[in-house]
Protein backbone atom coordinates (compact mmCIF):
# COMPACT_ATOMS: atom_id res chain seq x y z
CA UNK A 1 0.00 0.00 0.00
CA UNK A 2 0.99 3.61 -0.53
CA UNK A 3 1.22 4.22 3.23
CA UNK A 4 3.37 1.11 3.74
CA UNK A 5 5.59 2.19 0.86
CA UNK A 6 6.14 5.63 2.42
CA UNK A 7 6.75 3.97 5.81
CA UNK A 8 9.37 1.76 4.19
CA UNK A 9 11.15 4.78 2.74
CA UNK A 10 11.17 6.40 6.18
CA UNK A 11 12.67 3.26 7.72
CA UNK A 12 15.35 3.21 5.01
CA UNK A 13 15.90 6.97 5.40
CA UNK A 14 15.61 7.18 1.62
CA UNK A 15 14.98 10.92 1.60
CA UNK A 16 15.58 11.29 -2.11
CA UNK A 17 12.76 8.87 -2.93
CA UNK A 18 10.48 10.56 -0.40
CA UNK A 19 11.15 13.94 -1.95
CA UNK A 20 10.31 12.46 -5.36
CA UNK A 21 6.78 11.49 -4.33
CA UNK A 22 6.00 14.56 -2.19
CA UNK A 23 5.23 16.89 -5.13
CA UNK A 24 2.90 14.31 -6.65
CA UNK A 25 0.94 13.79 -3.43
CA UNK A 26 0.83 17.51 -2.64
CA UNK A 27 -0.57 18.29 -6.08
CA UNK A 28 -3.35 15.74 -5.80
CA UNK A 29 -4.37 16.70 -2.28
CA UNK A 30 -4.10 20.44 -2.91
CA UNK A 31 -6.31 20.30 -5.99
CA UNK A 32 -8.78 18.09 -4.17
CA UNK A 33 -9.13 20.29 -1.08
CA UNK A 34 -9.23 23.48 -3.15
CA UNK A 35 -12.02 22.17 -5.37
CA UNK A 36 -13.99 20.80 -2.43
CA UNK A 37 -13.72 24.09 -0.52
CA UNK A 38 -14.77 26.21 -3.49
CA UNK A 39 -17.72 23.98 -4.32
CA UNK A 40 -18.88 23.79 -0.72
CA UNK A 41 -18.66 27.58 -0.30
CA UNK A 42 -20.74 28.12 -3.42
CA UNK A 43 -23.31 25.57 -2.29
CA UNK A 44 -23.58 27.18 1.14
CA UNK A 45 -24.05 30.60 -0.41
CA UNK A 46 -26.73 29.32 -2.74
CA UNK A 47 -28.60 27.53 0.01
CA UNK A 48 -28.43 30.55 2.28
CA UNK A 49 -30.06 32.74 -0.30
CA UNK A 50 -33.73 32.89 0.42
CA UNK A 51 -34.43 33.55 -3.21
CA UNK A 52 -33.04 30.15 -4.17
CA UNK A 53 -35.28 28.38 -1.69
CA UNK A 54 -38.38 30.36 -2.62
CA UNK A 55 -37.86 30.30 -6.35
CA UNK A 56 -36.31 26.85 -6.59
CA UNK A 57 -39.11 25.42 -8.67
CA UNK A 58 -39.35 28.48 -10.92
CA UNK A 59 -35.67 29.33 -11.35
CA UNK A 60 -34.28 26.74 -13.76
CA UNK A 61 -30.88 28.47 -14.07
CA UNK A 62 -30.09 28.13 -10.37
CA UNK A 63 -31.38 24.58 -10.41
CA UNK A 64 -29.00 23.74 -13.24
CA UNK A 65 -26.12 25.47 -11.42
CA UNK A 66 -26.80 23.55 -8.22
CA UNK A 67 -26.96 20.23 -10.06
CA UNK A 68 -23.74 21.01 -11.93
CA UNK A 69 -21.90 21.86 -8.71
CA UNK A 70 -23.01 18.64 -7.03
CA UNK A 71 -21.92 16.66 -10.09
CA UNK A 72 -18.59 18.49 -10.08
CA UNK A 73 -18.03 17.67 -6.41
CA UNK A 74 -18.69 13.99 -7.08
CA UNK A 75 -16.38 14.14 -10.10
CA UNK A 76 -13.54 15.66 -8.08
CA UNK A 77 -13.91 12.89 -5.49
CA UNK A 78 -13.82 10.19 -8.17
CA UNK A 79 -10.81 11.64 -9.99
CA UNK A 80 -8.86 12.08 -6.74
CA UNK A 81 -9.69 8.55 -5.59
CA UNK A 82 -8.58 7.19 -8.96
CA UNK A 83 -5.30 9.13 -8.84
CA UNK A 84 -4.56 7.94 -5.31
CA UNK A 85 -5.39 4.35 -6.25
CA UNK A 86 -3.05 4.57 -9.22
CA UNK A 87 -0.33 5.95 -6.96
CA UNK A 88 -0.90 3.10 -4.51
CA UNK A 89 -0.70 0.47 -7.27
CA UNK A 90 2.55 1.98 -8.53
CA UNK A 91 3.94 1.89 -5.01
CA UNK A 92 2.99 -1.79 -4.60
CA UNK A 93 4.80 -2.62 -7.83
CA UNK A 94 7.83 -0.62 -6.69
CA UNK A 95 7.86 -2.54 -3.41
CA UNK A 96 7.89 -5.87 -5.26
CA UNK A 97 10.67 -4.77 -7.61
CA UNK A 98 12.69 -3.41 -4.70
CA UNK A 99 12.32 -6.66 -2.74
CA UNK A 100 13.53 -8.76 -5.68
CA UNK A 101 16.48 -6.45 -6.35
CA UNK A 102 17.29 -6.61 -2.66
CA UNK A 103 17.68 -10.39 -2.90
CA UNK A 104 20.56 -9.83 -5.30
CA UNK A 105 22.14 -7.48 -2.76
CA UNK A 106 21.64 -9.98 0.07
CA UNK A 107 23.24 -12.79 -1.90
CA UNK A 108 26.09 -10.54 -3.02
CA UNK A 109 26.71 -9.72 0.65
CA UNK A 110 26.62 -13.37 1.65
CA UNK A 111 23.35 -13.09 3.56
CA UNK A 112 20.86 -15.95 3.35
CA UNK A 113 17.52 -14.77 2.04
CA UNK A 114 14.27 -16.13 3.45
CA UNK A 115 10.87 -14.48 3.23
CA UNK A 116 10.10 -15.94 6.65
CA UNK A 117 12.69 -13.64 8.24
CA UNK A 118 12.36 -9.94 8.92
CA UNK A 119 14.68 -8.34 6.37
CA UNK A 120 13.60 -4.75 7.07
CA UNK A 121 16.99 -4.14 8.69
CA UNK A 122 18.75 -5.62 5.68
CA UNK A 123 17.16 -3.56 2.92
CA UNK A 124 19.91 -2.40 0.60
CA UNK A 125 17.77 -1.69 -2.45
CA UNK A 126 16.35 1.81 -2.81
CA UNK A 127 14.01 3.69 -5.11
CA UNK A 128 17.04 4.55 -7.24
CA UNK A 129 17.47 0.84 -7.95
CA UNK A 130 13.83 0.66 -9.07
CA UNK A 131 14.36 3.59 -11.43
CA UNK A 132 17.54 1.99 -12.78
CA UNK A 133 15.68 -1.31 -13.27
CA UNK A 134 13.00 0.45 -15.33
CA UNK A 135 15.65 2.15 -17.45
CA UNK A 136 17.27 -1.22 -18.18
CA UNK A 137 13.90 -2.83 -18.95
CA UNK A 138 13.09 -0.07 -21.43
CA UNK A 139 16.48 -0.36 -23.10
CA UNK A 140 16.29 -4.17 -23.28
CA UNK A 141 12.79 -4.01 -24.72
CA UNK A 142 13.93 -1.66 -27.47
CA UNK A 143 17.01 -3.75 -28.22
CA UNK A 144 15.03 -7.00 -28.42
CA UNK A 145 12.46 -5.37 -30.69
CA UNK A 146 15.24 -4.44 -33.14
CA UNK A 147 17.03 -7.79 -32.89
CA UNK A 148 16.06 -10.72 -35.09
CA UNK A 149 15.91 -13.06 -32.11
CA UNK A 150 15.90 -11.98 -28.48
CA UNK A 151 16.06 -15.64 -27.45
CA UNK A 152 19.45 -16.31 -29.04
CA UNK A 153 20.88 -13.29 -27.24
CA UNK A 154 20.49 -15.03 -23.88
CA UNK A 155 20.47 -18.78 -24.61
CA UNK A 156 22.61 -21.25 -26.53
CA UNK A 157 19.83 -23.84 -26.42
CA UNK A 158 16.90 -25.16 -24.40
CA UNK A 159 15.14 -28.48 -24.65
CA UNK A 160 12.71 -30.73 -22.82
CA UNK A 161 14.27 -33.67 -21.01
CA UNK A 162 13.03 -36.36 -18.63
CA UNK A 163 15.03 -37.25 -15.51
CA UNK A 164 13.80 -40.06 -13.29
CA UNK A 165 10.35 -39.65 -14.78
CA UNK A 166 10.31 -35.87 -14.16
CA UNK A 167 9.94 -33.54 -17.14
CA UNK A 168 12.31 -30.58 -17.13
CA UNK A 169 13.21 -27.73 -19.42
CA UNK A 170 17.00 -27.83 -19.66
CA UNK A 171 18.44 -24.38 -20.39
CA UNK A 172 21.95 -23.74 -21.65
CA UNK A 173 22.47 -20.01 -21.19
CA UNK A 174 25.01 -17.38 -22.20
CA UNK A 175 26.65 -16.19 -19.01
CA UNK A 176 27.91 -12.89 -20.38
CA UNK A 177 24.41 -11.97 -21.56
CA UNK A 178 22.56 -13.01 -18.40
CA UNK A 179 25.07 -11.25 -16.14
CA UNK A 180 26.04 -8.00 -17.90
CA UNK A 181 27.54 -6.40 -14.79
CA UNK A 182 27.44 -6.42 -10.98
CA UNK A 183 24.45 -4.11 -10.64
CA UNK A 184 21.51 -5.95 -9.04
CA UNK A 185 18.95 -3.79 -10.86
CA UNK A 186 20.54 -4.56 -14.23
CA UNK A 187 20.77 -8.29 -13.58
CA UNK A 188 17.17 -8.46 -12.42
CA UNK A 189 16.01 -6.64 -15.55
CA UNK A 190 17.99 -9.03 -17.73
CA UNK A 191 16.59 -12.07 -15.90
CA UNK A 192 13.00 -10.86 -16.35
CA UNK A 193 13.59 -10.13 -20.04
CA UNK A 194 15.38 -13.42 -20.69
CA UNK A 195 12.58 -15.43 -19.10
CA UNK A 196 10.03 -13.73 -21.35
CA UNK A 197 12.07 -14.81 -24.38
CA UNK A 198 12.20 -18.35 -23.01
CA UNK A 199 8.45 -18.28 -22.41
CA UNK A 200 7.74 -17.11 -25.97
CA UNK A 201 9.82 -19.95 -27.39
CA UNK A 202 8.28 -22.78 -25.35
CA UNK A 203 4.80 -21.61 -24.30
CA UNK A 204 3.10 -23.50 -27.13
CA UNK A 205 4.47 -26.82 -25.88
CA UNK A 206 2.06 -29.08 -24.02
CA UNK A 207 4.81 -29.62 -21.46
CA UNK A 208 4.89 -25.94 -20.48
CA UNK A 209 2.81 -25.43 -17.31
CA UNK A 210 2.63 -23.14 -14.27
CA UNK A 211 4.38 -20.13 -15.81
CA UNK A 212 4.63 -18.19 -12.54
CA UNK A 213 6.38 -21.11 -10.85
CA UNK A 214 8.70 -21.59 -13.82
CA UNK A 215 9.65 -17.92 -13.62
CA UNK A 216 10.29 -18.21 -9.87
CA UNK A 217 12.59 -21.19 -10.53
CA UNK A 218 14.37 -19.27 -13.28
CA UNK A 219 14.91 -16.20 -11.07
CA UNK A 220 16.07 -18.44 -8.23
CA UNK A 221 18.75 -20.00 -10.44
CA UNK A 222 19.77 -16.59 -11.72
CA UNK A 223 20.03 -15.13 -8.21
CA UNK A 224 21.69 -18.04 -6.44
CA UNK A 225 23.56 -20.76 -8.36
CA UNK A 226 24.18 -18.38 -11.25
CA UNK A 227 27.07 -19.17 -13.58
CA UNK A 228 28.33 -21.98 -11.32
CA UNK A 229 25.91 -24.37 -13.03
CA UNK A 230 24.97 -24.62 -16.69
CA UNK A 231 22.46 -25.87 -17.78
CA UNK A 232 19.63 -24.92 -15.43
CA UNK A 233 16.64 -27.25 -15.22
CA UNK A 234 13.12 -25.88 -14.69
CA UNK A 235 10.38 -28.32 -13.74
CA UNK A 236 6.87 -27.40 -14.93
CA UNK A 237 5.07 -29.72 -12.50
CA UNK A 238 6.03 -27.49 -9.56
CA UNK A 239 3.44 -24.94 -8.46
CA UNK A 240 5.15 -22.78 -5.82
CA UNK A 241 5.29 -19.12 -6.92
CA UNK A 242 6.65 -17.47 -3.76
CA UNK A 243 10.25 -16.64 -4.66
CA UNK A 244 11.38 -16.71 -1.03
CA UNK A 245 10.11 -20.27 -0.58
CA UNK A 246 11.60 -21.33 -3.92
CA UNK A 247 15.02 -19.99 -2.88
CA UNK A 248 14.74 -21.61 0.56
CA UNK A 249 14.23 -24.99 -1.18
CA UNK A 250 17.23 -24.64 -3.48
CA UNK A 251 15.05 -23.66 -6.46
CA UNK A 252 13.13 -26.95 -6.23
CA UNK A 253 10.16 -26.31 -3.91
Amino acid sequence: MCINYIKGLLIESDWAALLDIVPFMVQILSIYFLCVCVIQIVLVVLFCKKKLIVDWKENSNEKILFTALVALLLGVNCVTASALEKSENISKKDEEIMEYINIYYLIQNGELYSNDNDISNHMYATQKDVELYRQYMSALSNNNARASSGYSKYFNSSKWITRNGVVSLSINFKGSALYPNDLPAANYAVAKTAFQELYKKHKSSSKWKHTASMEAQFLCHHMTIGKLKNPWNLEPHRTETDLGKVIAKGCNP
